[in-house]
């Protein structure tokens, strides 16, 4: 089986050029299934740092997967391939194991990758692209993530993208208690800048989402942080109109097009009297136009804004991101191993069902003795002398050709195995 990764991410290109190639979960599901008619598995990775496709076939036309993307993109083979990297095999598995780990990561170490991973992973299984090759691939990521996470410190110093955006506001604004902040989604990314948010003193919070039900869910789970918390939700049909109510706001949708326009940003800046705003964008694609950064009284940043505020935090991790490198190398080789025995499975089920025949065989002889009377422990006796010929027998044959050969493996495998 052929293993490889394709993807772009922060590094190799801009936001400009992710937000045009990342792919909603509406649009990984057209892709799994176009991606069916060309590899028996694949895994369809999407955040706001990376897109990237894992696959796996006995025979991989790059072509055809590049032309899948680029249709679903509306992007030409030749501009994905502009700011592509590819991973083949052993480097592809070494690639999974140090993103689940947190190591590809724009934040050094942090943990929300890992969930990520395992959305895509469920979402494969759901549309029945996992087999036994990515499905062992995945799930071995996520205990080596775990072991990393175990045993070194890689997420003790760790600075989330969530954090590094409630510290910009922090320094931005004197006393976050005074604030009012508005929240657009309600998921993992923002439930986690809210406990940042509340933690620096914030009372005042709107929370717009697409669904109200998730959205009072959040709600309840922050309450039990701060009782004293003023903090409501609204739809995101209601999001324009409330925009001027918004010191900080803060984005992180799903969403496939723009939220937020610079049209209503102008509204609500006349409506608060020119009072300036502070806004975060964390979606990949993008939940806040991208002019709304260049009207007067607005402080945007958006994810790759935010990653060169985070470089600054790396030298502390670096001590640890060595102990997870180590770990997954050693991984890596244990992974291979497993793919070693995976890749002769047929042959392996042939050696058990020539055993089972061989079994079923002596049964029904030493049923039939027992019935005619035949004294047990005789039949007992001639049961496990059947048994013992018919397993050793190709067995032993098949080593004595290989020893006859001077097969040095053989020998050595011998030597390892049954002797004393």
């Amino acid at each position: 089986m052929k293993l490889l990764v394709l993807g772009i991410n922060h590094k190799t290109a801009p936001i400009e050029f992710r937000e045009r190639v990342a792919l909603v979960p509406e649009k990984c599901v057209l892709m799994l299934t176009a991606l069916k008619d060309y590899c028996q598995e694949a895994v369809i990775v999407s955040t706001c740092n990376r897109t990237e496709l894992y696959i796996a076939n006995q025979n991989i036309n790059l072509s055809e997967i590049m032309r899948i993307w680029g249709e679903i993109c509306a992007l030409s083979p030749l501009d994905l391939a502009e700011h592509l990297y590819t991973y083949h095999h052993e480097d592809s598995v070494k690639h999974l194991f140090r993103v689940a780990s947190g190591l590809d990561s724009l934040v050094l170490g942090e943990p929300q990758i890992l969930g990520q991973l395992k959305d895509a992973y469920l979402l494969s299984q759901a549309q029945n692209m996992l087999g036994k090759y990515l499905n062992h691939q995945f799930q071995y990521a996520f205990q080596v993530a775990k072991k990393v996470r175990t045993y070194t410190k890689i997420g003790a110093f760790t600075v989330s993208v969530a954090f590094t955006a409630v510290h910009l506001a922090k320094q931005i604004f004197e006393n976050l208690n005074d604030e009012s902040v508005l929240l657009v989604g309600a998921g993992e990314t923002i439930e986690l800048v809210a406990r940042h948010l509340i933690e620096a003193g914030v009372l005042n919070i709107i929370i717009a989402n697409r669904s109200l039900a998730h959205a009072h869910d959040l709600i309840t789970r922050l309450k039990n942080i701060n009782q004293a918390l003023n903090i409501h939700a609204i739809s995101l049909n209601e999001l324009d109109q409330s925009l001027y109510l918004a010191d900080i706001l803060i984005a992180s949708t799903g969403a496939a097009h723009t939220l937020i326009l610079a049209d209503a940003v102008k509204k609500a800046l006349k409506k608060r009297k020119h009072k300036p705003m502070f806004m975060v964008d964390l979606a990949v694609p993008r939940d806040i136009d991208a002019t709304v950064a260049k009207l007067d009284d607005i402080y945007l940043y958006d994810i790759d804004n935010l990653g060169s505020i985070v470089k600054d935090n790396q030298n502390s991790r670096k001590e640890a991101a060595l102990q997870a490198e180590a770990i997954i190398i050693e991984s890596v080789a244990v992974w291979l191993q497993w793919e070693l025995v995976a890749n002769h499975d047929k042959l392996i089920k042939k050696f058990i069902d020539i055993s089972e025949i061989a079994r079923q065989d002596a049964l029904g002889l030493a049923q039939k003795q027992l019935a005619n009377g035949v004294d047990p422990t005789s039949v007992i006796e001639q049961l496990s002398k059947q048994l013992s010929n018919k397993l050793n027998h190709p067995t032993l044959a098949a080593l004595k050709t290989a020893l006859r050969e001077d097969d040095p493996c053989v020998i050595e495998f011998l030597q390892k195995n049954f002797t004393k």
